[in-house]
């Protein structure tokens, strides 16, 4: 603002040193309102790409966190299957054990049994093989004797 300009010729006549240094002061303060302007308005625009840059970044990570709740979800369903089917494996394994103890058993008697059987069987053919040695003999003594 010319202070010239607004009060007229006038007020130099009766100030002039005075309004030249306040003509100079408005001017430097002018300038220096006009700068810090800029500069408030650089700042401001720097704040607000930092702003939406933190933003941006915050909605990257809460994407992230979802994510890895998503993820966190999957291993504990992988987890709880991989418990249950562990669980499956001890019950099927058990089963598989005791089947085959029982198995060994009752194999381990059959052959009991077999052996017995073969052990009879033996002693049945010593007692006919006994019995036809002693029948021929007493058929050579009955042919004889006639």
């Amino acid at each position: 603002m010319n202070l010239r300009a607004k009060f007229g010729e006038g007020m130099k006549k009766c100030y002039p040193s005075w309004v030249a240094e306040a003509e100079s002061a408005l001017h430097l303060c002018e300038e220096a309102a006009a700068e810090h302007t800029q500069t408030t308005a650089a700042a401001e625009a720097a704040v607000a790409r930092r702003a939406e840059e933190l933003r941006l970044q915050e909605e990257t990570w809460q994407r992230r966190d979802a994510s890895l709740v998503e993820r966190e979800a999957e291993v504990a369903r992988h987890e709880a299957a991989a418990c249950r089917l562990g669980d499956q494996l001890t019950k099927r394994e058990e089963a598989v054990t005791g089947w085959e103890s029982r198995h060994l058993e009752n194999a381990r008697a059959e052959r009991a049994t077999m052996a017995e059987r073969v052990s009879e069987l033996e002693a049945r053919e010593k007692a006919v093989a006994s019995r036809e040695q002693q029948g021929g003999a007493d058929l050579a003594d009955r042919l004889a004797a006639k």
